[in-house]
């Protein structure tokens, strides 16, 4: 597996008058990724285990940010063949997280559980859910008193249309809310997105 972003920034007339030594480069973000991902039946009679290692490192306005460590493992449970169609299928995921940085809003050790499911086609739609609840230990926060802990609730609701092609590709619409905790008031939030994107039929 591997993954590569980069984030260019360009500030306007207005914000480089107010800074003029101020660079736009010192606001670019970019991050590389790499990884394994290995797939067994472990359990025959459940279903495909599938274990992700990943690592990677972020740079922010040309200055390494973090690198961070990510093994995840997620164990499909599969219900009996008369029963496939009426329940559709199963998920479950477990996540460990460690990331390393000089920042403290940025190093932390995180733990997640993920459970979703994909149900049959409903008319033109086969549709999918998710939950993900996360715990992420802020451990160089000393801003505060007690440190800083944050808790995550994810809900994520998607739809792809496949009979809508276009050169082997199909739309998948998602939408996502996310609630956040935290033990420092200014880090509670609500945040919302919705997003289109194409998938291969394959």
């Amino acid at each position: 597996l591997a993954d590569v972003f980069y984030r260019k920034v360009w500030l306007s007339s207005g914000a480089r008058d107010k800074a003029p030594d101020v660079s736009s480069n010192e606001f670019d973000y970019g991050a590389v990724v790499v990884g394994l991902r290995q797939s067994r039946l472990i359990f025959p009679e459940t279903g495909v285990t599938t274990i992700t290692g990943l690592i990677g490192q972020s740079w922010y306005g040309g200055e390494e940010l973090a690198r961070w460590a990510d093994v995840a493992a997620r164990q499909v449970v599969r219900l009996a063949e008369d029963r496939s169609l009426t329940f559709g299928s199963y998920g479950l995921g477990v996540t460990l997280r460690n990331v390393w940085s000089d920042s403290a809003t940025v190093d932390e050790f995180a733990t997640a559980l993920r459970a979703d499911r994909r149900f049959t086609r409903i008319g033109p739609i086969v549709p999918s859910v998710r939950i993900r609840l996360e715990d992420r230990d802020f451990r160089k926060f000393t801003a505060t008193a007690g440190g800083r802990d944050d808790q995550l609730m994810t809900l994520e609701a998607t739809a792809i249309l496949p009979d809508v092609t276009f050169y082997g590709f199909v739309p998948q619409g998602s939408v996502r809310l996310r609630r956040t905790w935290s033990t420092v008031d200014i880090y509670d939030r609500n945040a919302s997105s919705f997003s289109l994107t194409a998938i291969s039929r394959c």
